[in-house]
């Protein structure tokens, strides 16, 4: 269901999102957390675009957000050829509905603990660690658990299958 494809410095990244945080729209989730857009589809939102349910097929969330250009993330978003890549909070004792993906998803840990969970039914449960970069089969029914008392932070982007 997934497999470490490269190594990176992951507090650069989060330090980098630190530094534009106060500057970032977010979609607010309720008690599941909030996503922000790094890509977003022509003529639509650059931070909302691509947040939420999917409305379209991944690969049409392209465009980069202008306050990524020249960045880490922008060098991110090429190096792995990422689609509708977006910031991902999960809040402490949540989780998402099961669901799947219309395309793989790349993940990037930059905030979590082992009681965040990726759980793939009915019995795969697994801890993305951070300093890694993880390509996950999420066209396979899944879900994330956060079980811990702390937020996390993942940058995710698709990837065409």
């Amino acid at each position: 269901m997934y497999k470490i494809i490269g190594e990176i410095n992951s507090k650069d990244i989060l330090d980098y999102y630190l530094s534009i945080e106060n500057k970032i729209a977010w979609n607010d989730n309720g008690p599941k957390g909030k996503q922000s857009g790094i890509q977003y589809a022509r003529n639509e939102d650059p931070y909302l675009s691509a947040t939420g349910r999917a409305r379209l097929i991944d690969k049409n969330f392209d465009k980069l957000n202008v306050i990524y250009n020249n960045t880490i993330i922008e060098a991110i978003v090429k190096q792995y050829n990422l689609f509708r890549t977006r910031w991902m909070w999960i809040n402490a004792f949540s989780c998402y509905s099961i669901h799947n993906d219309y395309s793989p998803r790349i993940h990037i840990p930059l905030v979590t603990n082992l009681q965040c969970l990726f759980l793939f039914p009915p019995d795969q449960t697994f801890h993305l660690e951070i300093n890694n970069v993880y390509y996950v089969d999420t066209t396979k029914k899944h879900t994330f658990i956060n079980c811990s008392e702390q937020p996390r932070l993942h940058l995710v982007g698709a990837v065409l299958s």
